[in-house]
């Protein structure tokens, strides 16, 4: 059996923003758990997201340019 491995993805999209690039990383993330080993997400702090629904962690630190995204 192949060595397993911790793989930390690090993006500025990721749900409960909805785009490619979020869709994208939550299915990386998905096949790295289910093929390749443990799956680390982190990603900025949105105000009511809930990742309590994933299989893998995600780390939400805060934002650091304001914008509609960003932690005040």
């Amino acid at each position: 059996m192949a060595e397993k491995h911790n793989i930390c993805l690090l993006n500025d999209s990721f749900p409960p923003v909805i785009d490619g690039v979020a869709n994208a990383v939550v299915n990386y993330a998905y096949e790295i758990e289910r093929k390749h080993g443990r799956a680390i997400v982190a990603t900025p702090e949105v105000p009511g997201a809930d990742d309590s629904g994933f299989p893998f962690p995600v780390i939400r630190y805060p934002a650091w340019i304001r914008g509609i995204w960003s932690v005040t």
